[in-house]
């Protein structure tokens, strides 16, 4: 049987008008064999013979080299709360060897690695200071690479730093933010809970999992939303006399610059991260199990995460829009989640996910190409001058390596799609599933067009081809027509300049009006609870 027989077409395809990339990819993820353990770990990775395209053999990473990124954190972070850590408890004339982590939280939950840099900062212009202790060296060190931009480490990095390209790849997210949207929620994140590692996080943590009530999975994906918006939307409040100077649109991605409200807000949630990193390796009631998961939150997670936020993005609106972006709003897009993904602690020097002209590509010339199938018939798909070409190959041995849904996804999946639904839906409830509100049935459907139907199938999302109701065939036909809305929308602001600038200004401020709406809101809500000062938000 020839490669283009044995291609098993997604059946939404036509419903887009595009090649599936996502459907068809997943899917085959899901279809390997199952007969022994041995194999499942092996056939994965024989890339040109599983996908249904064949893939240029030699570029993908392994499991062997996958694996080893899950025993690494964010050493930087970490090394500094577990000094931190250390000279508060011998501060407080705590000697005992034993670890309480109820008294490590504790310690822990008034540290804000940004109060830290500027006192150390400050401190650091009177010539009569000193630096001694550990902790210090090591907060010394931090500012001196993410506040300084100085770094040996990292020199090639920050001399590739273009304020102009990042402040472009903002324009790009605001630009497309509606459609931006709509990806991350039905792309990037429900499908993200296929990876059983990623959620055993977030079921230690109760984030955005159940038992967490739906108005908190709610509050939760706000944040994220603000979070989005404080590293897009220009810093434009004056700040303290050091930093005034960043704080004007004039200044190209004045945000993200050391400072900017961006900047403070991804290194605060960087610490967040640290400090459940540690939690979690400290706990003894839940215990981690360190050599099955790799350590909570490690690099491959964080590389997956941003990939998701950056490569799904580009890919999504082209999904929709069913035409490509130009490669310079690839690279632009690209080179402001590369900056980001540093700041939040993603290892440049290890994977460098968002790096377009990645040396592990140079083996590949621009006469290869990627192939998709149609009708069973060979055409070319996309160049290897694609600038996200390293970024997919990335992404999919990912996917090779941890997609595997289990009952924590579908839970998990379920949970996150009736977020303004009232009352909870169980996957394993027949009822539920035969019979689901109306909301829940709209996402189901318009998920399942993002991600194909064997994944869905496993995520156990209704099927609309199973659903012969009132109700099921509304949804249906409302799903298929916002997507034809989005396509003529988004077509419209790719091909005419002049309404792309209309709605680039119109984005701009819902973003900037959605996120002094949350800012109120946010810090007023936290100021009444004992948990403001743990909450990177708060500080905002």
């Amino acid at each position: 049987m020839s490669h283009t027989d044995s291609v098993d077409h997604d059946d939404n395809s036509y419903l887009m008008g595009t090649e599936t990339y996502s459907s068809t990819h997943l899917d085959s993820i899901l279809n390997k064999p199952k007969s022994n353990e041995s194999e499942q770990k092996s056939i994965p990775y024989i890339i040109h013979q599983k996908w249904d395209i064949p893939l240029i053999q030699g570029v993908h990473y392994d499991e062997h080299e996958l694996q080893r990124f899950r025993s690494c954190g964010d050493e930087e972070m970490d090394l500094l709360l577990s000094l931190y850590d250390k000279t508060i408890s011998y501060e407080r004339g705590n000697q005992s060897s034993e670890v309480d982590i109820h008294d490590v939280r504790a310690r822990l939950q008034s540290f804000d690695i940004v109060k830290e840099m500027e006192t150390h900062i400050a401190a650091q212009r009177d010539s009569s200071s000193t630096i001694s202790e550990p902790y210090q060296i090591a907060l010394h060190a931090f500012c001196e690479r993410y506040y300084k931009f100085q770094s040996r480490q990292d020199a090639l990095f920050i001399q590739s730093i273009d304020w102009d390209m990042i402040q472009r790849g903002m324009d790009v997210f605001i630009t497309y933010s509606p459609s931006v949207a709509m990806v991350l929620y039905y792309f990037s994140l429900v499908p993200g809970f296929s990876i059983p590692l990623i959620n055993k996080v977030l079921q230690a943590t109760q984030y955005l999992a159940p038992p967490s009530p739906l108005n908190k999975v709610m509050n939760r994906l706000m944040d994220t939303g603000a979070f989005l918006a404080i590293l897009m939307v220009r810093d434009e409040k004056e700040g303290d006399e050091h930093d005034q100077r960043l704080h004007t649109p004039t200044i190209p991605a004045s945000t993200l610059r050391p400072g900017g409200k961006g900047w403070k807000m991804a290194l605060r949630v960087r610490c967040l991260h640290a400090k459940v990193r540690r939690s979690l390796l400290l706990a003894s009631s839940q215990k981690w199990d360190q050599e099955n998961y790799g350590i909570p939150i490690n690099q491959e997670d964080m590389v997956a995460t941003l990939l998701a936020f950056s490569f799904n993005v580009l890919y999504g609106i082209e999904f929709m829009a069913g035409i490509t972006l130009s490669n310079q709003e690839k690279v632009d897009y690209m080179a402001l989640w590369r900056f980001v993904g540093w700041l939040l602690g993603v290892d440049t020097s290890i994977l460098d996910p968002c790096r377009t002209n990645h040396p592990r590509m140079d083996s590949i010339t621009t006469k290869n190409t990627f192939y998709s199938c149609d009708n069973n018939e060979e055409k070319v798909f996309r160049s290897t001058t694609d600038p996200l070409i390293f970024q997919r190959i990335l992404m999919e041995s990912i996917l090779c390596h941890l997609m595997n849904p289990d009952d924590s996804s579908v839970s998990m999946a379920y949970h996150l799609l009736q977020v303004t639904t009232r009352g909870d839906l169980k996957a394993n409830d027949s009822n539920s599933i035969r019979y689901p509100r109306f909301s829940f049935m709209y996402r189901s459907y318009l998920c399942r067009r993002f991600i194909g139907q064997k994944l869905a199938n496993q995520l156990c999302l209704p099927d609309p081809m199973n659903d012969p109701t009132f109700l099921g065939i509304l949804a249906y036909f409302l799903s298929m027509t916002v997507l034809i809305i989005v396509r003529l929308y988004l077509r419209i602001i790719i091909l005419f300049p002049q309404v792309r600038r209309r709605a680039y200004k119109s984005h701009y401020r819902g973003l900037d009006n959605f996120l002094f709406r949350w800012e109120h809101g946010k810090v007023r809500n936290l100021k009444a609870t004992d948990a403001s000062k743990s909450c990177p938000y708060y500080y905002t």
